[in-house]
């Protein structure tokens, strides 16, 4: 590390760090750069309370391959949002990891593996990171945060409009393609009519209706200040 990064643990070199990223020199600023910005994430009360965090960032010390590369990127994107929770209520939940073994275990397992799985780096790691929020603040169960985070993890980011729209009011089954529709029974966002079976084109999207966990999916996730794009 240069000496110019650790004088400066500051906003400044987080926000070298972070551009770091997308430069075609990544691998050659990893060093200088990287070790401001991943102590940054541990010196957080509420991450350093989760080891898996921490031994997933110490593997990735020994080196950077591209799938590496990807998870830091989704793995920053999720830290950065949680700053924004109220520093007692990041605390509240780091003292009740620190007391409870079992629990520290599960969630940190349950984000490493999730951010490696997802198959976007823009918008999930931050959809994620609102989830885990409402968890952190009480307004979600440990058994709903595993299922929005699941249906997460399953469904496709192109959905996510169609997500929106199919729970519009009125809805306007026109703007809804039946692969939209599939993705979201799959992944537990919408429900089928029991017997009808997932066959699509024929009219049978209309025994599709809209279910407590997709609500509950656009309430935590993709609230008002969520940018959700098609790409």
């Amino acid at each position: 590390m240069t000496e110019h990064m650790k004088e400066n643990g500051s906003s400044t070199s987080i926000t070298s760090a972070k551009e770091a990223i997308s430069s075609p020199h990544f691998g050659d600023l990893m060093i200088d750069n990287f070790e401001v910005v991943l102590d940054h994430i541990l010196k957080d009360g509420l991450l350093r309370e989760i080891p898996a965090i921490g031994t997933a960032i110490n593997m990735f010390r020994l080196g950077i391959d591209i799938r590496n590369r990807l998870f830091l990127q989704k793995l920053l994107r999720f830290c950065n949002h949680l700053e924004d929770i109220p520093e007692e209520e990041r605390q509240q939940f780091a003292g009740r990891l620190r007391v409870d073994d079992e629990l520290k275990r599960r969630v940190g397992q349950n984000l490493v593996l999730l951010l490696d799985r997802f198959d976007d780096v823009e918008q999930k790691p931050v959809l994620l990171s609102r989830i885990f929020e409402a968890y952190i603040v009480g307004a979600i169960n440990h058994s709903l945060f595993q299922k929005l985070s699941a249906a997460l993890d399953r469904i496709k980011v192109y959905s996510l409009p169609g997500l929106l729209s199919f729970y519009d009011d009125p809805l306007d089954w026109e703007l809804i393609d039946d692969d939209t529709l599939q993705d979201l029974v799959l992944c537990g966002l919408a429900s089928m009519i029991s017997g009808e079976g997932l066959i699509f084109g024929d009219g049978s999207s209309k025994n599709i209706y809209r279910n407590e966990l997709g609500r509950l999916f656009i309430d935590v996730a993709l609230k008002e200040s969520a940018q959700v794009t098609v790409v």
